[in-house]
């Protein structure tokens, strides 16, 4: 069943966008929050890209050939002055842009907007080849100079504001509305705009996107990556270049879930927590002979999200309509409930990202017997990301454990976060130290610490490690050397 939309001349204009002028989105309508957005900063940057030489003809004949920079990924980012969620990166689909996150068709708050309320830093980049990332000319202009055949052209691909109605999912065909459907029907002129000429398929294979993506992620530290449709493969991808930089992948309605990962890949997307979320009316025909129903899409993640749980993974399908939710279109982060489907998702990353936060901190060791004298244990260790070459970990020193005298070529941090303890550099006094105080030990300077006596230390060590330059344990403190120190 449906609301069906007679096709008139007005209906076409406004539900179609098919002939003559359409009903155009006024900043009126635009519908912004009573609560001011506070941002610790804002900005755009771009990730990744290539240099190449192309010639004048390559360039257009707008001046003479040089070298430009393809294949970039362009991201703009809020970060919230309040909160201390986990960076969020939001990618769009096909024939679209970072839009599709931002102010809905009908003028409310998009999801960008929304998960940055919620304390989160959100980056929303535009594909490689798409909005302000840019496209490589050279291949259409060497076509057009007859220097390429007409069949080196990719296709640019377009959906027909038909096409949209099935596809997404906003009822059975153009014109007639699912009646529960959620998608603000009466803007869908508005999605219409947000469309581009998609340059996919003139890309190198795999698209640069996912490389940047992995790039980003880094660069922040770690991050969440959510993609959406044809990019709703992409953080499962991103995660296999370096899952140590991905805290957890959103799959919003993914165009795929491959079937070929090997067992490999899959031991290594089970150290990543993985969400896929579908909408409703996944049955209804598509009208793409390479896609005919979302269903089909939706069991084949499930058989992904059973791979990684089989193998240890945490991977879970969010299907709203379980939880009496209907409705929801494949563009669910613009549809009416758009906040709904967000909050799920935001309280799954809430407890995915901190349990297994929880689970990093309980990993214990214990300590090289080889380089430590008496009891201690080695816990939550970690590593740079994004080119870093800082690395780390706590070490608890029970009562009278210490290390053997040794050297960091690159330096040492110590910060004392539990009880008390010695540190020690070669020709110097021993010095006491308590929770709170930060001990610097320059590179090549020979020195030890560990416990008092009577006390446990804890203690976490940061260091800077590059191949080559290795820790150098040396001899033991002896037990009558470290008597002399008392028990403090």
């Amino acid at each position: 069943m449906g609301i069906f939309f007679p096709l008139s001349t007005l209906s076409v204009a406004l539900l179609l966008g098919v002939t003559g002028n359409v009903c155009a989105q006024a900043f009126k309508d635009v519908q912004p929050s009573s609560a001011p957005l506070i941002l610790k900063a804002q900005g755009s940057f771009f990730v990744g890209g290539r240099k190449v030489e192309q010639s004048q003809g390559e360039l257009g004949n707008l001046g003479p050939g040089g070298h430009i920079v393809v294949d970039q990924m362009y991201v703009h980012y809020m970060v919230p002055q309040a909160g201390d969620g986990i960076p969020v990166v939001m990618v769009h689909g096909a024939t679209l842009t970072g839009k599709t996150w931002e102010t809905t068709p009908d003028g409310r708050m998009g999801w960008d907007e929304y998960f940055v309320r919620k304390g989160h830093p959100v980056y929303v980049p535009d594909q490689v080849g798409r909005g302000r990332s840019g496209f490589n000319q050279a291949i259409y202009n060497n076509v057009r100079a007859g220097a390429a055949p007409p069949a080196n052209q990719p296709e640019l691909l377009r959906f027909s504001d038909e096409g949209v109605w099935p596809n997404f999912r906003f009822g059975p065909k153009a014109g007639l509305a699912f009646e529960d459907s959620q998608f603000p029907i009466a803007a869908v002129d508005e999605l219409a705009k947000q469309a581009v000429p998609d340059t996919n398929r003139g890309l190198p294979t795999p698209t640069p996107t996912i490389k940047a993506l992995s790039e980003l992620a880094g660069q922040l530290n770690g991050a969440v990556l959510m993609g959406h449709s044809q990019s709703g493969y992409f953080p499962l991808a991103a995660a296999l270049l370096d899952p140590k930089v991905t805290k957890a992948l959103v799959l919003v309605e993914p165009g795929t879930c491959p079937a070929t990962y090997t067992d490999e890949q899959i031991k290594t997307l089970t150290t990543v927590p993985v969400l896929v979320v579908f909408g409703d009316h996944r049955d209804n025909p598509t009208g793409l002979p390479t896609l005919p129903t979302w269903q089909a899409r939706f069991e084949e993640c499930r058989k992904l999200i059973g791979r990684l749980t089989a193998a240890g993974g945490k991977a879970y399908m969010m299907d709203p309509t379980e939880r009496g939710i209907r409705g929801n279109s494949h563009m669910m982060m613009q549809d009416r409930n758009s906040f709904q489907i967000a909050d799920l998702i935001i309280q799954w990353l809430n407890e995915a990202v901190s349990k297994q936060v929880v689970e990093q901190k309980t990993s214990v060791a214990p300590a090289p017997t080889g380089n430590f004298t008496g009891s201690a244990t080695v816990a939550s260790r970690f590593t740079g990301t994004g080119g870093s070459r800082l690395g780390g970990a706590t070490v608890i020193f029970q009562p009278g454990a210490r290390t053997r005298w040794h050297i960091h070529p690159l330096g040492q941090v110590l910060v004392v976060t539990e009880g008390k303890g010695w540190v020690q550099m070669q020709g110097e006094a021993a010095r006491s130290v308590k929770a709170g105080d930060v001990v610097w030990t320059a590179p090549g300077v020979k020195h030890w610490h560990g416990a008092t006596a009577a006390s446990a230390m804890t203690h976490v060590a940061v260091v800077e490690t590059q191949p080559g330059a290795e820790v150098t344990w040396l001899e033991p403190l002896s037990d009558e050397q470290y008597r002399q120190l008392g028990t403090n």
